[in-house]
């Protein structure tokens, strides 16, 4: 899945026109599993000045990067930060509404 389907997916199933805070989270809950795309990518091409070719057409590809990436999207992560997120509301710790 990438960004655009991760977007399109959270903010269709959470969104709510009448809580901009929860419209908030949904999107930035689908915008953080590619946040390290975004940031290895952002390094390699601003800071360590490698060509856009190097970066997209190997290094994106490389072993190390698709690493990353199956753990950013990985269901068990993902899953183990919502029952974080539900054991810690359910605390009273914090609230969306």
């Amino acid at each position: 899945m990438n960004t655009p389907a991760h977007l399109i997916l959270g903010l269709a199933a959470f969104s709510n026109a009448k809580q901009r805070k929860v419209t908030a989270a949904a999107a930035a809950g689908a915008l953080l599993p590619d946040l390290s795309l975004y940031v290895m990518a952002g390094v390699s091409l601003t800071i360590l000045q490698i060509p856009p070719d190097i970066v997209f057409g190997q290094m994106y590809f490389s072993e190390a990067w698709q690493t990353v990436f199956a753990i950013d999207n990985s269901f068990l992560l993902w899953g183990l930060v919502l029952a974080f997120a539900l054991w810690w509301q359910g605390r009273g710790c914090c609230t969306l509404r």
